[in-house]
């Protein structure tokens, strides 16, 4: 119980310096708005959609319903929570959408770009607030019979990404490519 929850607090510390980072270089491009550093962008956005979209999002889905089982819980936050992942993951997409296009010098407005990249940032540091503050607290309410059943679905949980399974060491890599600074501009 301890490891798992402790592994999803190190990926929301995790996910927050990619923020940190996405944040950094859409201010390094505010500056400038004829800078194209979206493949720097680009880059954090693979990330998010690999690791937290594909592993640490199923993952707390997998908790979470545990925790919806429990009587007099507030299963609106939890449940709410759960859907939001799914939003997160399109606005992910649309994102990484909207800089391939940025990248690839089609007409998209900087300004609309780096607003919708504030948009997202704050978005996912919400989420990341909630869940730290409104449904962690409550994860020690699951008995053990419930953490069994979450290390069983955890263990069956493999995730893949195009067809093959999630390179943990490339994301790692990735990780701290984008945290260590050398893959960004802004500095």
């Amino acid at each position: 119980m301890d490891l798992i929850i402790e592994q999803l607090q190190q990926d929301h510390k995790q996910l927050m310096k990619v923020l940190y980072h996405l944040d950094r270089e859409i201010t390094a491009l505010s500056l400038n708005p004829q800078q194209r550093c979206g493949d720097k962008v680009l880059d954090i956005l693979d990330y998010i959609q690999v690791y937290p979209e594909l592993w640490h999002h199923p993952a707390e889905d997998i908790i979470f319903e545990q925790l919806l089982k429990l009587p007099e819980l507030d299963t609106d936050t939890i449940q709410k929570t759960m859907d939001e992942h799914e939003i997160l993951a399109l606005l992910t997409e649309q994102l990484h959408h909207h800089l391939n296009q940025w990248v690839s010098g089609k007409n998209t407005s900087p300004s609309r770009l780096i607003k919708s990249c504030r948009a997202y940032i704050d978005r996912q540091l919400q989420h990341i607030q909630t869940e730290q503050e409104a449904i962690f607290p409550l994860l020690n309410q699951l008995a053990a019979h419930q953490w069994h059943a979450i290390k069983q679905q955890l263990k069956q949980h493999q995730p893949h990404w195009q067809g093959e399974s999630i390179p943990t060491q490339k994301m790692h890599q990735t990780y701290q490519s984008i945290v260590s600074g050398h893959a960004m501009t802004a500095h």
